[in-house]
């Protein structure tokens, strides 16, 4: 049966983790024997006990870093891959032979790890809080997970700029479900368990067995709740509901939070440094400069108005000459319409032609146009007689003398 293990590690760092061990687990990977050689060395450099654990400065404080997967015991993996590492028994045996050394009194842990194995992680944590030395946790690249639930348990938590990154408090495991793989390979699995343990293999291609896992991480997290706020000295329900939610969160973020005590930067030793001596002003020359201020917003205000309506006046003056050249235009064809009421369907359709007006070419042509109008219905109404009733009055001619068209031009046509 393959061994599951529980993390409590930031997930896209925790992904390449798993992702470099499965393909080891599947043989995808052949070693030189260099490189095996070399993994062997850097293995049994973990187990030596001449390793240097921390560091000492010239004020008796100790120095010690907690970098890369954290791990119960060396792993073979992440010195395969160059993955910074560094392992519980580590962390517990500095701090132990730290407390020992004569004349030191303060700790610092840097941080900088996506987090690890649940396995020896609270042990370690139990051993951080119940110190006799003043640790504190200092955030140099990122703390996260397994990695911020040690840097909790520290008497002082800071960030060393405001671009770190703490949190992702939770507990995650990654389960294969190779049914699909397996139907298409024509394998059958059967898993058999004792009697009165149904429970013991949980089926991660059921909702059951899923919902069997999900529980045992959480058990699992509300133990890493309880580090978390037993450190930070609050309350379970506050760091459930405001320590991210398993999300990282930035430095600035985590200590309004109250996930980390300060932000350490150099930005304000350097500004004292440099800071030229500021000129005394006097509540009169304030109060002038405060005036001045708002008389000078006064007059943009001003002048943005005074824009804000001439650009209105003039937008409205537009509208208004755009309408009346409209119907001016319009007007011409309304007069032709008025005289050749026969003809409005064409005479409709040159006015509604963008920009056309009514040319003299088009009122004769109107005016032509009704004549024959004229000419063949008179024609119709003859033929349809036996001869012509002399005593009806002829037909009116239509009048298109240079007059009419003047009257016409007058009305906003030609």
């Amino acid at each position: 049966m393959p061994r599951y293990i529980h993390y409590a590690m930031e997930q896209s760092s925790l992904q390449a983790y798993i992702e470099h061990k499965n393909m080891i687990a599947e043989q995808s990977i052949n070693l030189s024997s260099e490189e095996i050689d070399r993994i062997k060395a850097e293995l049994q450099e973990f187990k030596s006990g001449d390793r240097v654990l921390f560091t000492v400065d010239d004020n008796k404080t100790a120095h010690m870093s907690i970098t890369g997967v954290l791990e119960p015991k060396p792993d073979p993996c992440a010195i395969m891959f160059g993955f910074d590492m560094t392992t519980y028994s580590d962390i517990i045996n500095g701090i132990t032979e730290a407390e020992k050394t004569e004349g030191i009194e303060n700790m610092v842990l840097y941080f900088d790890t996506p987090g690890g194995n649940v396995v020896g992680l609270f042990k370690a944590a139990d051993v951080i809080r119940n110190s006799s030395l003043n640790i504190t946790g200092k955030v140099v690249g990122m703390a996260a997970s397994a990695g911020y639930a040690l840097l909790s348990q520290c008497k002082l938590v800071e960030c060393e700029n405001e671009s770190n990154e703490v949190g992702s408090i939770g507990v995650l495991t990654t389960r294969i479900d190779r049914t699909e793989q397996d139907k298409r390979d024509g394998i059958v699995r059967h898993t058999l368990v004792s009697d009165d343990t149904p429970n013991k293999a949980p089926d991660v291609s059921t909702e059951k067995g899923r919902l069997q896992i999900t529980e045992r991480l959480t058990k699992i997290k509300n133990v890493f709740v309880g580090y978390v706020a037993a450190g930070r000295n609050t309350t379970t329900t506050n760091v459930s509901d405001n320590f991210g939610k398993g999300a990282v969160l930035i430095a600035r973020d985590a200590l309004n939070a109250g996930m980390i005590d300060k932000i350490e930067s150099e930005l304000p030793t350097i500004q004292k440094a440099t800071e030229p001596k500021l000129k005394k002003i006097s509540t009169e020359e304030l109060m002038a400069d405060i005036t001045l201020s708002e008389e000078k917003i006064n007059e943009m205000v001003e002048k943005a108005a005074l824009k804000a309506t001439e650009t209105t006046a003039a937008t409205f003056e537009k509208r208004i000459a755009t309408a009346e050249a409209e119907t001016k235009r319009k007007a011409g064809f309304q007069a032709l319409i008025a005289k050749y009421p026969n003809q409005i369907s064409l005479i409709n359709d040159e006015m509604n032609k963008p920009g056309a007006i009514a040319t003299a070419d088009f009122a004769i042509k109107m005016a032509e146009t009704e004549a024959s109008r004229i000419a063949a219905e008179t024609e119709q109404k003859s033929n349809a007689t036996d001869k012509v009733d002399d005593t009806k009055p002829k037909a009116e001619e239509t009048d298109t003398s240079a007059d009419d068209f003047v009257a016409l031009a007058s009305q906003g046509g030609f």
